[in-house]
């Protein structure tokens, strides 16, 4: 039995010397273009403890190792390292995993940029629309004149279409023209002039108010010449811009004041009974008074109006004093109401009377208590 074990022994120990060379351990790496990289280990064995032992080569010191791209990923961006096992592993993208703050910066301010030029190119520009009265003479006019009113209507940020200028006057002293031109004498353009109620409806296209329209626009209006405009008449008058029958921008209102010509009146006393004009001198009180009454209208008011107003008739009345007596005899003309002491005179004028004034035909005649002729 000890035989056949040390004959066993000597077989294993011949075995180990040949077959040492043979046995190595080789490990393959794929490297770059079909390079590859072999590395060794040997294995021993030790007869007297049955134990096998493997010797490594020493480590040298590798270059860094180039990455290499597998045929199969060819334009993927994706680069392969060896794991030490033989196989190819993908190489992290540090730089894309770690992202760059600048760059995050520049992309945050363009996408900022970007937002505000499409909510500034989303953003609805809309019209901004005035009016108002400008250069207004409106007190003092003479009846009968012609009258301007005159708006400024402007507008901007966008475009305003289909305008319509409106004015609305009372209608009671308004002459309508017969040409509807001749409400916008200094603007040409499309004019409708209609009533509605007691008020004058005159609309005047502006068509297209651009994004910089600035214009002043003057409304022309005719007042009443025939006397039936009173002194102290008003017309009220009012614009405002529409468009598809809503109103985009409204004025006040202005209100036109008129006059007529007033009467003045002036007096002529004389004392026939005596030499002179005084009420006393040497001989005397005076004994008979003549008072001639006329009178003649003003010239109230501007403008190109008459400023007449329709006179029918004309009464002159005056209170005689105690001291004076009327008699009848010598005032044609006058009517007398002795309980109130009022002497009164009424003429119907002529056509003439606002040019040539109007003196009374029959002058007022009174004489003192107690004369004797």
């Amino acid at each position: 039995m000890k035989k056949t074990s040390s004959i066993l022994t000597v077989t294993l120990l011949v075995l180990n010397v040949i077959l040492n060379p043979i046995i190595t351990i080789t490990s393959v790496y794929a490297e770059e273009e079909g390079g590859v990289e072999v590395e060794y280990s040997s294995e021993s064995y030790d007869d007297s403890t049955d134990q096998v032992y493997v010797e490594e080569p020493p480590v040298e010191q590798q270059p860094p190792q180039e990455s290499v791209q597998d045929d199969s990923g060819a334009g993927t961006g994706e680069s392969y390292e060896d794991n030490g096992e033989g196989e190819t592993i993908p190489e992290e993208d540090t730089e894309s995993s770690e992202p760059d703050e600048s760059e995050e910066s520049d992309e945050s301010e363009e996408s900022e940029e970007s937002e505000e030029s499409e909510e500034s190119e989303e953003e609805e520009l809309y019209p901004v629309t005035g009016i108002s009265f400008e250069g207004v003479v409106n007190n003092n006019i003479r009846t009968g004149s012609t009258i301007h009113v005159p708006v400024r209507v402007t507008n901007s940020e966008a475009a305003l279409e289909d305008a319509v200028l409106r004015y609305t006057i009372s209608r009671d002293y308004i002459v309508p023209y017969d040409s509807l031109s001749s409400y916008f004498p200094n603007n040409g353009g499309s004019v409708e002039a209609y009533y509605s109620g007691d008020q004058l409806i005159v609309d005047y296209s502006l068509e297209t108010l651009s994004e910089e329209y600035n214009q002043l626009l003057t409304l022309a209006l005719k007042t009443k010449d025939d006397g039936t405009m009173p002194n102290g008449a008003t017309i009220s008058a009012s614009a405002e811009v529409i468009q598809n029958g809503n109103t985009i921008a409204q004025s006040g209102n202005v209100n036109y004041q008129f006059v007529t010509r007033q009467p003045h009146f002036s007096t002529n006393v004389t004392y026939p009974s005596e030499t002179g004009t005084s009420e006393d001198d040497d001989e005397g009180p005076a004994r008979e008074t003549t008072i001639a009454y006329s009178f003649y209208f003003g010239d109230e008011g501007g403008g190109n109006g008459s400023g007449q107003s329709a006179v029918t008739n004309l009464t002159v009345t005056t209170e005689v004093p105690e001291s004076l007596n009327f008699d009848a005899s010598q005032n044609e003309g006058w009517s007398y109401n002795d309980g109130t002491r009022t002497a009164t005179y009424t003429v119907v004028p002529g056509d003439d009377i606002y040019s040539n004034g109007y003196q009374l035909p029959s002058p007022f005649n009174v004489t003192s208590k107690g004369c004797e002729y």
